[in-house]
């Protein structure tokens, strides 16, 4: 994974456009290289008609499923299938995608609304001074077959994950730094390479300082 970035999918950067012109998008791209359409009037536009609500060419529209990407081209007849409506096995905007080296250089975590359904991040979360990481304890295994040993240090050494310059095994939890009160997270390292960030409602935020803190 070389970085999250979170992007709304239905809304993209304004693109400077001729005069009676407009962009098509296409669902297989993340507001990247749109068409340039410009009809003679605007009459010659092609709609689309979806759940009653009438959508012009080359705009976003929802459906049902909310797996579908869908965008109104030319030919639409209320069938959502490609070219109009794709599925991917990941959003081209919500995944992990390979898209922002800064987030990528300094390992940043992606934060989730819901626990449960951890499909679309929202923002980023940065490590900034006084972050620290609270370690889970595992006791070490003593074995007299030192081939066994290995293998489990090396395991121990290979489930880490990255936040900044810290450096988190699985089950070691995020300390937040009280110096920068941003929004309250429960970040885990559950799946490196980067740690699970969740937020946690305010009313049930605590910022308790522990002192097994590694900085």
């Amino acid at each position: 994974i070389a970085a999250f970035r979170c992007i709304d999918y239905y809304n993209c950067a304004m693109t400077e456009v001729k005069e009676s012109c407009y962009l098509r998008q296409t669902p297989t791209t993340c507001c990247k290289n749109p068409t340039e359409i410009c009809p003679a009037s605007d009459e010659d536009i092609p709609t689309c008609e979806v759940n009653s609500n009438v959508y012009l060419d080359g705009e976003y529209f929802k459906v049902n499923d909310p797996d579908l990407i869908c965008i109104c081209q030319p030919g639409y007849k209320g069938l959502n299938v490609p070219p109009f409506c794709i599925k991917p096995k990941h959003s081209p905007c919500f995944h992990p995608a390979f898209s922002h080296g800064d987030f990528f250089r300094r390992n940043c975590a992606p934060v989730f609304k819901d626990y449960a359904e951890k499909n679309t991040c929202y923002t980023m979360r940065c490590q900034v001074p006084g972050d620290g990481v609270v370690h889970r304890r595992f006791p070490f295994v003593m074995d007299d077959n030192l081939n066994k040993n290995i293998i489990i240090r090396y395991s121990f050494v290979l489930d880490m994950c990255i936040f900044g310059n810290l450096i988190m095994h699985i089950g070691d939890k995020l300390q937040q730094s009280p110096k920068f009160p941003l929004i309250c997270l429960n970040c885990t390292c559950e799946v490196p390479p980067v740690p699970t960030c969740i937020e946690i409602p305010q009313n049930n935020c605590t910022r308790n300082i522990t002192t097994d803190i590694a900085l």
